[in-house]
């Protein structure tokens, strides 16, 4: 009997320990549990507010790119394309009118001619004319002051070509004139030139190229480089 009761004493006191050591683990799974919430909580906290700040953000942009868009489809509307085109033109054109064709130049006259019906001679005379161009560099063939002028040859009966005359040179009282472009000389016979000097006009030749003097030195130019004062 007494071994009975000492056994239901350790049987109880068994119990209470039992008891006391579930307390202490529900105490402890109710603070686990409950720091996990928090985590939770914290987690998902910061992710809505990180949300919503990123939201607020985007729709900001959203407005001030509407207001942008709302300004460019303002300006589309006043947009008149048939009048930007004729502006565009009327500031960016060069002429009104296209240019003129290129004519055909014939370099010989032909002539024949005889009183009494019989076959008569061709004569063939040569045309030289210049090809300067305002503001070229390029030019023809120049003058060359120290070559003689040639006489025409006598014409013949054969019907053949007569010999080409030399070139004429024209003598123009000295004059004063100014000059439009700039020029450099290209051989020893004529003369550079820049925008604005005034020359004295010696001889004007037939090609184009006039004889000129400036500070005491003389040469070759082109006529077209000049204007009178």
């Amino acid at each position: 009997r007494e071994a009975a009761v000492e056994a239901d004493k350790q049987y109880k006191s068994n119990i209470e320990q039992l008891d006391t050591l579930r307390q202490e683990w529900e105490l402890t799974h109710i603070d686990a549990c409950e720091m996990f919430q928090q985590q939770e909580v914290d987690r998902i906290s910061v992710i809505r507010n990180a949300l919503w700040v990123h939201c607020n953000h985007l729709s900001m942009q959203c407005v001030k790119d509407d207001e942008c868009y709302e300004s460019v489809r303002t300006t589309l509307e006043s947009c008149d394309i048939i009048t930007d085109n004729n502006h565009f033109v009327e500031g960016r054109k060069t002429s009104s009118t296209p240019p003129a064709p290129i004519e055909y130049q014939n370099y010989y006259d032909n002539d024949a001619a005889d009183s009494n019906g019989s076959a008569g001679f061709i004569e063939g005379v040569k045309k030289r004319f210049s090809s300067l161009l305002t503001g070229s560099n390029t030019f023809g063939s120049k003058l060359n002051i120290n070559e003689p002028v040639a006489q025409p040859a006598a014409q013949t009966s054969e019907g053949v070509y007569a010999s080409i005359p030399g070139l004429q040179v024209t003598q123009a009282s000295s004059d004063e004139y100014k000059a439009l472009y700039d020029y450099i000389a290209q051989g020893e016979d004529e003369l550079s030139i820049c925008v604005g000097d005034v020359v004295v006009v010696k001889e004007k030749g037939e090609d184009g190229w006039w004889m000129v003097e400036r500070n005491g030195f003389s040469g070759l130019v082109p006529g077209s480089y000049l204007v009178q004062e």
